[in-house]
């Protein structure tokens, strides 16, 4: 959601004064050296994690925890998935601003 809405923090002290072209191009170039790296590592990090906890339909050991913690284990491949999908989209987004291509 703060991807999407451009609410990250940024050294705003130098991207506001940047003009809407060098603004695409930090966002197309902080996506693809910082977020996707990231998110990328995340999903690799997580995938043993995940998959461990699925094979074994992992629940909780406490008495009358949750059963399905393998279900909530998932949301750690799902979160870097949805960010890659919102990057894809701030990139193509400054991909278009770049080449000067009107968004409608």
């Amino acid at each position: 959601y703060t991807l999407r809405h451009q609410g990250h923090v940024r050294v705003d002290i130098f991207y506001h004064k940047f003009s809407e072209r060098t603004c695409a191009w930090v966002d197309l170039l902080g996506t693809l050296l910082l977020l996707f790296p990231l998110v990328g590592f995340i999903f690799w990090v997580s995938w043993d994690y995940v998959l461990e906890s699925w094979k074994v339909l992992e629940g909780s050991r406490e008495a009358g925890g949750l059963p399905g913690v393998f279900l909530l284990k998932t949301l750690l491949l799902l979160m870097p998935l949805t960010m890659m999908l919102q990057g894809l989209a701030l990139m193509l987004r400054s991909w278009q601003t770049i080449h000067g291509v009107r968004r409608g």
